[in-house]
C-alpha cells in the first residue's frame, strides 16, 4: 500500500520480474504460435460468451472481473496499486490454467491448435490484460501492445487508449462460499449455488455432517438465514 513504508529489497525486484516474464513469454507465444495474429488484431471478433464452452466461459468472466477490480483499485478513491497488480497476477495465472486444461503440458501455445472462439477470447483476454497492467508497467506493456498488433489496429499508443469496460453480469459468480455456524462460531464452510431459498440454505445446513454432530440431538431454537453468506443455527 503506497501509503505504508517499504524497506527495499532485491526480493521484490525479483519477483516482479518473474511475473513480467510470464506475461512477455505468454504473449509472445501467443504470437509465435499464430494464435494471435498481428495483422488481424483489428478484426478479431467479439467474443459471445454463451457459444464458449465451460472452461473458456471461466476465463472470459475472469477477464471482466480482472477489469472491474483494476478499475476499483486504480480510482481517486483507492489508488490500491498493490492490489490491482494482485489482480493481474490472478489474470496471468488463469490464463496459464486455461492452457493446461486446454492440453498444454508446458504453458505454450506453440505447437497447439485453438477454435476461432479461442482465438479471439485470447486476443481479448490479452488486450485487456495489458491495459490494466499499464499503468504499473508502462514499458512492456507497450511493446507488447506494439507487437501484438493493437497499436497499428487501433492507431493509438496503449496509454492514451480507452479504459476497458466491464460487463457487470459476467462478474458476479455462480457459486457462493456458504458459512454453516452454530450459535453464532463456524464449524463448517461448503460451495453451493447463488440464489438459494431460505429452506433449501437450511437443508444445507442440517444435512452438513459438522453441523449435525455439533446438535447432537439438541433442541434447535432458531435457524437464522444470510442469503447467499451463512446458516446460523441456533441450539
Amino acid at each position: 500500500p503506497v501509503e505504508q513504508e517499504l524497506e527495499w529489497n532485491e526480493e521484490g525486484a525479483i519477483g516482479q520480474h518473474r511475473f513480467l516474464s510470464r506475461v512477455w513469454r505468454f504473449v509472445t507465444d501467443l504470437i509465435e504460435s499464430g494464435t494471435l495474429d498481428p495483422a488481424q488484431a483489428g478484426s478479431v471478433p467479439a467474443v459471445e460468451h454463451a457459444k464458449l464452452d465451460e472452461k473458456s466461459q471461466g476465463l472470459h468472466s475472469l477477464v471482466h472481473k480482472t477489469i472491474k477490480a483494476v478499475t476499483a483499485d486504480l480510482s481517486q478513491e483507492r489508488y490500491n496499486f498493490n492490489t490491482a497488480i494482485a489482480r493481474c497476477h490472478e489474470l496471468v495465472n488463469g490464463l496459464y490454467k486455461y492452457l493446461q486444461d486446454c492440453g498444454s503440458d508446458n504453458g505454450s501455445t506453440v505447437g497447439k491448435e485453438f477454435s476461432d472462439e479461442q482465438k479471439a477470447l485470447f486476443a481479448f483476454a490479452v488486450r485487456n490484460l495489458l491495459l490494466v497492467l499499464a499503468p504499473m508497467a508502462p514499458h512492456i506493456t507497450e511493446e507488447l501492445w506494439e507487437l501484438s498488433g493493437f497499436a497499428k489496429a487501433e492507431g493509438k499508443f496503449i496509454h492514451i487508449t480507452t479504459w476497458p469496460t466491464f460487463d457487470e453480469t459476467l462478474t458476479i459468480d455462480n457459486q457462493i462460499e456458504l458459512v454453516l455456524q452454530v450459535n453464532g462460531k463456524i464449524v463448517s464452510k461448503v460451495s453451493a449455488p447463488r440464489g438459494l431459498t431460505k429452506q433449501q440454505s437450511e437443508e444445507i445446513a442440517m444435512n452438513d455432517p459438522k453441523v449435525r454432530s455439533k446438535i447432537d440431538g439438541q433442541t434447535i431454537r432458531k435457524v437464522i438465514v444470510v442469503p447467499d453468506k451463512l446458516v446460523n443455527v441456533v441450539i
